[in-house]
């Protein structure tokens, strides 16, 4: 009884019954034996009736009714009819879903910790060529665990240890270098000296005897930290010297920079925009006459954590290109910046550049050959074994 109750719920129907002579329809309509769940009486000529769908041809065949028509439904018919309706709109809300799932399990950064520039260029080619880099599909737990592995086998000699951590749509990569045989040097007795000739700026020492002061000059290979103890020009101990030099290195330097001026200068005008970012990308919302050059700065309005969707609002300052050729004085300043950066990238992160200047300058076939000398702040530390005769 139960299923055949449900199986007629999914076929009832609301019909709205127009006749000269209300009464005697619905009595002909009680006479044809159609099952009526509802009656709602709207004046003496109208009624609406709650009937199974069934039922409806038998009403159309009657005579007594001047106009019938189908005002709703309910059960499943209403549902499907709702379905049918806002198809576009529900199919959007899953399309949506989907949509987002999908970017949910999609990498958007991979940040590599380590301060050694170079290290973290060389892992980020690693992960590249093991499929975890930007905009890939996110790797299971399985999948993780043999890319390390991998990892590690393959590089053993420059890699000692590595992580990768997922947080949301970013992977955070720690690793630990490897040192090399001759930064590793498990000296029983040794001396720290210095890698290359210096002024040294800054003595951290763990063990032995400091020899040398700040400021002092020392050369290639000189002891700054003994690890033989001297009491009254006596050696009373030898021990593992321990610590880190940084000294001030000089560095001679060419770059060549050509003398073709391309550049862009502001007009002047500036504006606003509302912009929706998704990725690396960015949208303009009713920006109907936009800039051909601008400079952007961006105020974030709104941004999603999880998924790399926000909205922005940009300034946008206009420019215009201006093309020629760079002056003397213009080309050796824009060289000379090149120098700069192109010094930056060889640095760790605890080294930095104290100064630099131009030593000399030619020009060549449209170009600016440039010559820079630069002062450095560096890791000057090496080791030396103490030989125990």
């Amino acid at each position: 009884m139960e299923n055949k109750f449900l199986n007629n719920l999914k076929k009832i129907i609301i019909v709205n019954i127009k006749s000269k002579n209300i009464t005697k329809t619905l009595k002909y309509i009680y006479n044809l034996n159609i099952c009526i769940h509802d009656v709602t009486v709207i004046n003496r000529k109208e009624v609406t009736l709650k009937i199974y769908i069934k039922d409806y041809k038998k009403l159309e065949e009657m005579r007594t009714i001047d106009e019938i028509n189908i005002v709703d439904y309910s059960g499943t018919l209403k549902f499907k009819q709702v379905l049918k309706k806002n198809k576009v709109f529900l199919s959007c809300i899953v399309l949506g879903y989907i949509f987002l799932l999908f970017l949910s399990n999609v990498i958007f950064s991979i940040e590599i910790i380590h301060s050694n520039n170079q290290l973290r260029k060389f892992v980020k080619n690693l992960l590249n060529e093991n499929g975890i880099k930007e905009l890939s599909y996110r790797k299971t737990h399985n999948e993780i665990k043999e890319i390390k592995e991998k990892i590690l086998i393959e590089n053993k000699e420059k890699i000692e240890w590595i992580e990768i951590e997922r947080v949301g749509t970013k992977y955070i990569i720690k690793i630990e270098e490897r040192k090399k045989e001759e930064d590793k040097k498990n000296f029983i007795y040794q001396d720290i000296v210095s890698k290359k000739t210096a002024i040294i700026k800054k003595i951290e020492a763990e063990n032995g005897e400091i020899l040398k002061k700040i400021n002092d000059y020392v050369t290639k290979g000189e002891v700054v930290i003994s690890g033989k103890i001297y009491k009254n020009d006596e050696i009373v101990n030898i021990v593992k010297a321990g610590g880190k030099i940084y000294g001030e290195v000089w560095y001679n330097i060419k770059v060549e920079f050509p003398l073709v001026l391309n550049k862009k200068e502001e007009t002047g005008n500036s504006k606003k925009v509302y912009v929706f970012k998704f990725l690396n990308h960015t949208f303009p919302l009713f920006d109907f006459k936009k800039y051909e050059y601008k400079t952007v700065v961006n105020n974030r309005l709104f941004f999603n954590q999880l998924l790399p969707i926000g909205v922005l609002i940009q300034e946008q300052y206009e420019l215009k290109s201006i093309s020629g050729i760079y002056s003397v004085a213009e080309a050796i300043i824009e060289a000379e910046n090149y120098a700069f950066n192109k010094m930056e990238q060889t640095l760790d992160d605890d080294e930095y550049i104290v100064k630099g200047k131009i030593l000399d300058y030619t020009i060549s076939n449209e170009k600016i050959i440039l010559e820079m000398f630069f002062n450095i702040y560096e890791n000057i530390t090496d080791t030396r074994e103490i030989l125990i005769e």
